[in-house]
């Protein structure tokens, strides 16, 4: 966990103990979901505020501008939000916010934001920290003084709460930048190089309190660098670049590191580091270019070759073969291991831990041969083809779902697949070897189309990975659909009615699922029958897509019972339409409990698109199911209809 993100924490469960009472109808989350809401707007989300009518035009310009500053400014995914305090006066309440910036974990950002209840909702206020120009029903001196006492209570607590944060944050930071130095034996007992590995791991991390114990950078300059955009420390300060120390420089007490990022020739060069003993540790000396120039401004770039020692200037010439040929190797002890840190690389981003799963002095596709320039050329390109390929984030998801093994080799194949397209998805060969002497390490050049010696991969193996790549559509579908119930036959044998409650609390679940991506825990709330798996994924995909989309929202409304069968019925509310939209799930009994089927989501008729989606539905429970579950799915459709036209009848009315 971030040093920011614990104090954020802690600081929030202190203020537990500050904030008023939840009650009138107000819940702290409201603040929370409002944001959201505003987020997923496509405009500046002018719905979601209180905002007075009687105002001129000119007036409301204002205003919005006001919006577009909370939605494109304030309220930026970049933030996290938590209320830290918050208090009701009538139908008047004053939250106060703290934002913690990706990026800039030490930055203390404290907002307040005004409610007010109009028919029971609560609403936002415009203009943060007042109730200028919300909506209200003529004149009370006594709401004129609510507003008024929770204006001046926020403006007193922000104050507090920014001197409170900020004392905590430095707290905890310099804490944790002790517990470093005290407790890594890198920095207290390892080598020089060693500890210039960890001050570039701890860059990459973006771990302020890391970077702070292992070099001689100040706290306010590091917290200036996260926010860097331009110089060559917005690219130190992530992770897809390559650092590798190079041999000592004889009579310098030096440690030079290769760098080396493939899209960005800022940072392709060598940096020549001082390491000093300090106080029982070591302590890295940023060189004084990297820090501020003349004009005051951060270097855009490294130095180049005539301002290195004469020893390093070699190295520029291909400074990309420098830095892989001195990576440090990490090569795991199994294969499990292996492919878990070939994952988990892609994962966070790491391309200095995906690059070092690879040898880059021999060829274990050739029987373990030195490797010439242009074999190293080749190598690389195909292995950085393979990390862009595995990269790709059209797809969030990554797991393996074949694997065929002989003695010292591990073939599996790798799926890439987002949890809103659970049916489209890509398959790569992944190829992991044991290397003498070294351990289990990647293969990235290697593919499953092209022929290959038979002493390094039988032809048997090659053989049985090229099926599982044929039928990794059917794989993948059982892999994805392993936890779920194959359903034979619903029970249909006079039940007593199904609990509402119990249908409410299902569908919670399965909402929490769709909106968390967690696919495979949906295979305790699902089932389909036989056959029908893909239609269930592809269902389950819809509802993920639905759950992600800025247009329209989708909120619960009700449960419909019948005797074997329950409904639950859901309203979509589209931002750029005033009708709403109505559907329905069907809820049903098997031998594990209550099931929900997203793959026969019935929606309201109203118009000719509704009745091209509902029409295979139909077709396929007729032809799926049998009569039994036809006659209840129907006997709730007629229902759900009737509800929704007296539903309709009632907003026309009004």
């Amino acid at each position: 966990m971030r040093v920011g993100n614990f104090v954020l924490c802690v600081w929030v469960l202190f203020a537990v103990f500050l904030r008023a009472e939840e009650g009138d109808g107000w819940r702290d989350a409201i603040a929370l979901e409002h944001i959201e809401e505003v987020r997923k707007s496509l405009d500046h989300g002018k719905k979601y505020y209180s905002i007075s009518s009687a105002i001129s035009e000119e007036r409301l310009k204002w205003v919005e501008m006001c919006l577009d500053d909370l939605k494109f400014r304030k309220f930026d995914e970049r933030y996290d939000y938590q209320v830290i305090e918050s208090k009701v006066l009538g139908d008047f309440c004053m939250t106060i916010l703290m934002a913690e910036e990706d990026g800039a974990p030490f930055d203390v950002n404290i907002m307040s934001l005004g409610f007010c209840r109009i028919g029971g909702a609560w609403k936002a206020a415009p203009v943060l920290g007042s109730f200028l120009l919300v909506d209200e029903k003529g004149y009370s001196a006594e709401r004129e003084k609510s507003k008024m006492v929770l204006r001046q209570w926020a403006e007193n607590r922000s104050r507090k709460h920014r001197l409170i944060v900020a004392s905590e944050k430095e707290k905890s930071l310099l804490e944790e930048v002790k517990r470093y130095q005290a407790n890594d034996a890198v920095l207290k007992s390892g080598s020089r190089e060693d500890a210039v590995a960890f001050f570039f791991k701890m860059l990459q991390r973006r771990d302020m309190a890391g970077i702070l114990a292992s070099s001689d950078m100040q706290r306010a300059f590091v917290s200036s660098l996260f926010k860097e955009e331009e110089s060559v420390w917005s690219v130190l300060l992530g992770s897809s670049y390559l650092y590798a120390i190079l041999p000592q420089v004889e009579g310098e007490d030096i440690v030079s590191v290769a760098l080396y990022h493939p899209y960005n020739k800022s940072l392709q060069s060598v940096m020549e580091l001082g390491v000093e003993r300090e106080e029982g540790k070591w302590v890295v000396g940023v060189p004084m270019g990297l820090r501020y120039g003349e004009d005051g401004k951060l270097l855009l770039k490294l130095p180049g070759r005539s301002d290195l020692h004469r020893s390093n200037q070699g190295y520029m010439g291909d400074i990309r073969k420098s830095a892989l040929m001195h990576l440090d190797l990490k090569a795991y002890e199994s294969e499990a291991q292996c492919s878990m840190a070939v994952l988990k690389a892609i994962e966070v981003g790491s391309f200095q831990n995906f690059m070092s799963l690879i040898d880059w002095k021999e060829s274990f596709l050739e029987g373990g041969l030195e490797l010439s320039e242009g074999d190293l050329g080749r190598l690389y390109s195909r292995a950085l083809a393979r990390w862009n390929e595995w990269r790709n984030q059209k797809f969030s998801k990554r797991e393996y779902m074949f694997q065929v093994e002989q003695e010292g080799v591990s073939l599996r194949l790798m799926a890439r697949y987002s949890p809103g397209r659970l049916t489209r998805f890509e398959v790569s060969e992944v190829l992991l070897a044991e290397v003498e002497n070294k351990g289990w390490l990647l293969v990235p050049e290697f593919r499953i189309a092209e022929e290959v010696d038979e002493d390094v991969i039988s032809q048997v193996t090659l053989a049985e990975a090229r099926m599982g790549v044929e039928k990794s559509q059917s794989i993948m579908i059982a892999s994805l659909t392993r936890e779920v119930k194959i359903e034979s036959g619903y029970e249909f044998e006079g039940e007593e009615k199904i609990p509402d409650k119990q249908v409410e609390e299902l569908y919670e679940a399965y909402r929490t699922c769709i909106e968390q991506g967690e696919i495979r825990s949906l295979g305790t709330l699902v089932a389909c029958s036989e056959g029908q798996e893909e239609k269930l994924l592809e269902a389950i995909g819809r509802d993920v897509r639905a759950q992600m989309s800025t247009q329209s929202s989708v909120e619960y409304s009700e449960v419909i019972s019948g005797e074997n069968m329950a409904w639950v019925v859901m309203r979509i509310e589209y931002h750029q339409q005033v009708d709403p939209e109505f559907m329905a799930y069907p809820v049903v009994r098997s031998a594990e409990g209550l099931k929900i089927l997203p793959q026969y989501l019935y929606y309201y008729e109203h118009g000719g698109g509704q009745v091209i989606v509902n029409t295979p539905v139909l077709r396929r429970i007729k032809e799926v199911e049998g009569e039994e579950f036809l006659l209840a799915y129907q006997a709730l459709r007629a229902k759900f209809n009737q509800l929704v036209d007296s539903e309709i009848d009632k907003n026309d009315n009004e």
